[in-house]
């Protein structure tokens, strides 16, 4: 059991840690609220601690020097430890398979962007489409909807699972080339975007709305599909899987030679 300073952001752990893998695959956390609205720690030990007291009165935790326990996050325990090699810290921190994708929440960090939804400007309207914006930006987070705007030609709305996945777009996509057009993307003053009833029809005669909360191409709906998924910058790489035995390099050229796409080197 954890206490912490406020509802809110007890709230805001559970959003974030519930249904977390600690590694990826496994150990799961289950996060839930108490039933008590106050935690009494008696002692700090291995078992419990309690930080405010610790750093006010400097209780006596066996340690030779309690300024520098009490400044630890979990104090000193003198039983075995498992050590995490500060090389990698940085990366355990940002590794995505510790988030809960099922509640589409992104990185522990507090997100920069203060809402779901981004706007997509100075898009090829001729080529793009919902299910090809949708492609692109899937790979940076959960797509619910996506929405083409008829007064603005060449902008889209997509509103993403959470706001971290709104950064992300914006660090990897935003002063891409996409289909010979650079994209910009910021974030929307609007916090959802609602069901169009009556889209109008885009270039190629597909409706300007479509909602994909329920599709099953979204890559980070569970834990284990989330922990596959490596965010880059576009390149002139592509990874790909699942082919069947036997594929022949003249079966993904021609691949991409019918959908219009340039032919792979």
């Amino acid at each position: 059991m954890v206490e912490f300073t406020s509802v809110t952001e007890a709230r805001q752990a559970k959003r974030h840690l519930n249904g977390a893998d600690i590694y990826t695959g496994c150990c799961t956390l289950k996060v839930d609220f108490a039933r008590p609205t106050k935690l009494t720690v008696t002692k700090n030990d291995k078992d419990s601690w309690d930080f405010e007291i610790t750093a006010q009165s400097g209780w006596d935790t066996g340690v030779s020097n309690p300024s520098t326990t009490s400044a630890s996050l979990l104090g000193r325990y003198d039983g075995n430890t498992y050590h995490v090699d500060p090389s990698n810290a940085n990366d355990s921190v940002q590794n995505r398979s510790l988030m809960c994708p099922s509640q589409f929440s992104g990185m522990v960090t507090t997100a920069r962007s203060h809402t779901s939804v981004a706007m997509i400007y100075n898009m090829n309207t001729d080529s793009m489409n919902c299910d090809k914006l949708f492609n692109l930006v899937c790979l940076y987070g959960n797509v619910l909807r996506i929405k083409f705007l008829r007064s603005n030609e060449g902008t889209a709305m997509v509103q993403m699972g959470d706001p971290m996945a709104v950064d992300d777009l914006i660090d990897n996509l935003s002063g891409a080339v996409i289909l010979g057009k650079q994209i910009l993307i910021r974030p929307s003053k609007q916090t959802e975007l609602l069901e169009v009833s009556q889209p109008y029809n885009l270039p190629d005669g597909s409706p300007s709305f479509k909602d994909y909360s329920h599709c099953r191409n979204n890559r980070y709906s569970t834990s284990a599909l989330a922990s596959k998924n490596r965010k880059f910058r576009p390149s002139q790489a592509l990874h790909y899987w699942n082919c069947p035995p036997n594929f022949e390099l003249s079966q993904m050229q021609s691949i991409f030679r019918d959908a219009g796409a340039p032919i792979p080197a």
